[in-house]
């Protein structure tokens, strides 16, 4: 995800839909990473593979969608890669 993040921050830009989706984001829990993949307007919920080499999961939810993310399912089944409820 960080090696092509500028081609995808300029199709945000151009279609700036209220949900994008992503698989192998390759993300890990470090701050000036994530910073650095933010979207002004856009709250970003990720789920990484700590400790594995690749995938993950991502996704970009406009301010303005009301969302909840199940997390209740993430502490019985830690190893999903699960999606966000609208």
């Amino acid at each position: 995800m960080t090696s092509t993040f500028n081609d995808f921050l300029l199709t945000v830009k151009r279609y700036p839909f209220d949900v994008l989706t992503l698989s192998e984001t390759w993300l890990k829990d470090n701050t000036q990473l994530l910073k650095y993949v933010s979207i002004p307007g856009y709250n970003l919920e990720y789920r990484n593979r700590e400790g594995i080499k690749g995938g993950g999961v991502g996704a970009y939810i406009k301010e303005s969608v009301k969302y909840k993310r199940p997390k209740d399912i993430e502490k019985v089944k830690p190893e999903l890669e699960n999606r966000i409820y609208g």
